[in-house]
C-alpha cells in the first residue's frame, strides 16, 4: 500500500465535511496531486482486513489490555442516487424500519475501555438476484450470512493474537464456530431511533 497516498487520503476524509471526491482532494492540495492519481490509487486493487491490520497492528499492540473486547458494528452508508450493483444495493435499515439503498459494512473494533481501533471489516455483497414470489420484485441475496462473516472475523482476530477479556459474563456460541464467545453487553446508539446495533464480544481462549 502506498503510504503517502493513504495518509493524504485519510487526512482528507477526516478534514472534509461535505462531499468527498478525488477532484476535491486535488483542489485541497492546490493541484500538487492530480485527481487522476488519487483515482488510480483507490481503484488499483481491492483492500481487505489484512491491509487494515497491517496499518493498525502497531497501534493495537501499544494499547492491548487483558480486558479488551471486540465490538461488532453492522452499519449502512445510505446512497440514494448511486447505480445499483452487488455492493451498492438494498439493505434493511433498522433505524428507518425499511430497506434503503446503500453500502452495508460489518466492522470489528478492538476496545479496551479507553480506545477503539478498527481491526477487521467486511463489505456485504449481494451478487445473487431472485424474484420475490410474494411481491413479484427482483431482490438480491448474499452468498454468505453475516453470522458466517462474523465468525470469520473473530477467527481472524484470534489468529492475529489480539489480547481479549476472559472475564465471566454471558457465555454463548456462534453456530459453526468452535470457541466460546463472551457477550459482554448489547447496546443501541440512538439518534432519534436505534440505528447501529453494537455487540461487544470477548473470545474465551479455551482450546484456542
Amino acid at each position: 500500500m502506498k503510504k503517502a497516498e493513504l495518509a493524504l487520503y485519510t487526512d482528507y476524509l477526516i478534514s472534509t465535511f461535505g462531499s468527498v471526491t478525488a477532484t476535491g482532494l486535488s483542489a485541497m492540495v492546490d493541484g500538487d496531486v492530480s485527481h487522476d492519481h488519487m483515482t488510480r490509487f483507490l481503484s488499483e486493487r481491492e483492500y481487505t482486513s489484512k491491509d487494515l491490520w497491517l496499518q493498525v497492528k502497531s497501534v493495537v499492540r501499544e494499547i492491548e489490555r487483558d480486558d479488551g473486547v471486540l465490538i461488532f458494528d453492522d452499519t449502512i452508508q445510505e446512497k440514494q442516487w448511486t447505480d445499483e450493483n452487488d455492493i451498492m444495493c438494498w439493505h434493511f435499515d433498522h433505524c428507518q424500519g425499511r430497506s434503503v439503498r446503500g453500502i452495508n459494512l460489518l466492522n470489528a473494533l478492538y476496545h479496551n475501555g479507553e480506545a477503539s481501533i478498527p481491526v477487521a471489516f467486511e463489505v456485504i455483497r449481494k451478487p445473487f438476484q431472485y424474484c420475490d414470489l410474494k411481491t413479484r420484485k427482483i431482490k438480491r441475496k448474499s452468498e454468505v450470512t453475516k453470522n458466517a462473516l462474523m465468525r470469520e472475523m473473530i477467527g481472524t482476530c484470534v489468529n492475529n493474537t489480539l489480547e481479549l477479556s476472559n472475564k465471566q459474563s454471558v457465555r454463548a456460541w456462534l453456530k459453526g464456530y468452535a470457541h466460546a464467545v463472551l457477550l459482554v453487553r448489547q447496546v443501541f446508539i440512538y439518534k432519534q431511533r436505534p440505528r447501529h446495533r453494537l455487540v461487544e464480544s470477548g473470545v474465551q481462549r479455551c482450546g484456542v
